[in-house]
């Protein structure tokens, strides 16, 4: 039993933040660290686990997971909620 095989490639698409960056001005920007830690620091010091956080600041679920791993760069209203609920502001870097 002879059999002919062909070979089949299938090509990946570019992520959009990977075409973004590679054909544009786009610059990738991200939370100071210094501004995390002190976040992640004074959480810690409050008794307060991420899940127990994002209710706090009524993120939706794994926000401060995210936040803080650099994940995502909240928003300038996350911004705010936590500066109210922690004292910290999140200062970002381009």
């Amino acid at each position: 039993m002879d059999q002919n095989w062909t070979t089949v490639c299938r090509r990946r698409k570019p992520k959009i933040t990977e075409f973004l960056y590679k054909h544009s001005n786009y610059t990738k920007s991200c939370i100071n660290p210094n501004s995390v830690q002190e976040l992640i620091r004074t959480r810690i010091e409050k008794n307060l686990n991420q899940e127990k956080s994002d209710a706090l600041c009524a993120f939706p679920r794994n926000t401060f997971k995210n936040i803080e791993s650099n994940r995502i760069i909240p928003t300038e209203e996350q911004k705010n909620r936590i500066q109210k609920h922690f004292n910290v502001y999140l200062k970002t870097i381009e």
